[in-house]
């Protein structure tokens, strides 16, 4: 009976870790989200896209990319998703210029996701504002991720991410009691 007891109280043990440890984040599925290796990984699909290091500081890493204003400027990337839910993430400022007013930032996934950036949101020039959208992909295929801009004035963006959402803690909480289940129908075989 004693052995039992130690065997149940490791797989407890073991149930408690993961449950109590959270879900680590994916790592991103774009190429180049900050533009540290320029436009490598991106296309330019219209008007004209620099890579640039000031005249704010970058979001993360040491440049970001400008679409530039009257232009309408249009950034792409193809990105391969499974079916599930992700979460689109990207940095957004109007570009430091007079018609910052007019700077707005589309952006889109595939059709799954879409809408636009601008002074109407709380960008404001010099400061980066951050966009966070959950969506759900119902067919793994690829899919285009398009920023445009719209406007007089260009735009900033940076440290772009796409990641699945991860696993919730209540799934965590089920493999440990599935491994506490797999420990007590062991025993019975003993």
């Amino acid at each position: 009976m004693m052995n039992f007891l130690k065997k149940f109280a490791v797989g407890g043990a073991a149930a408690a870790v993961l449950t109590l440890s959270g879900p680590a984040f994916a790592k991103t599925i774009i190429n180049n989200g900050s533009f540290e290796s320029g436009l490598t990984g991106w296309t330019v699909s219209r008007g004209a896209v620099d890579i640039e290091t000031a005249p704010i500081a970058p979001q993360d890493g040491t440049a970001f990319a400008e679409l530039v204003g009257q232009t309408n400027a249009l950034l792409r990337q193809t990105v391969k998703l499974k079916t599930g839910r992700y979460v689109l993430s990207l940095w957004y400022s109007p570009e430091a210029a007079t018609k910052a007013a007019t700077s707005k930032l589309g952006w889109n996934i595939g059709g799954l996701a879409t809408g636009v950036l601008s002074t109407a949101n709380g960008a404001t020039v010099g400061n980066w504002v951050q966009l966070q959208v959950e969506f759900l992909v119902h067919a793994t295929k690829n899919y285009q991720l398009s920023l445009a801009n719209y406007g007089k004035a260009g735009g900033f963006v940076d440290n772009v991410a796409i990641a699945p959402v991860p696993l919730p803690a209540a799934g965590f909480g089920l493999l440990g009691a599935m491994g506490v289940l797999a420990g007590l129908r062991r025993r019975k075989k003993v």
